[in-house]
């Protein structure tokens, strides 16, 4: 399932690719697809040097989700590799 969404991800864009979960998947499907663009978005910033303070406050609005969520979704990213997002 996660190499689904991944690659969903990819071609449609964050926007697009949620809406499709949204319509024809559960919610389940659409909570593991907003973990994964969440960490995929931890994952850029993190490239991009932005502080890990401002990315959890980024993920957390963006994804209403809690700080100590948005610092495991950080977490998450840094042992992610990088092919796999």
């Amino acid at each position: 399932m996660s190499e689904s969404l991944q690659l969903l991800l990819e071609v449609l864009g964050e926007a697009k690719a949620r809406q499709v979960v949204a319509d024809i998947g559960t919610p389940k499907g659409l909570q593991d697809f907003n973990r994964l663009a969440a960490v995929a978005l931890a994952r850029r910033m993190l490239d991009e040097r932005v502080e890990r303070r401002a990315i959890a406050y980024r993920l957390a609005g963006r994804y209403n989700i809690s700080l100590k969520s948005a610092y495991r979704r950080i977490s998450d990213a840094l042992e992610t590799p990088l092919r796999m997002l």
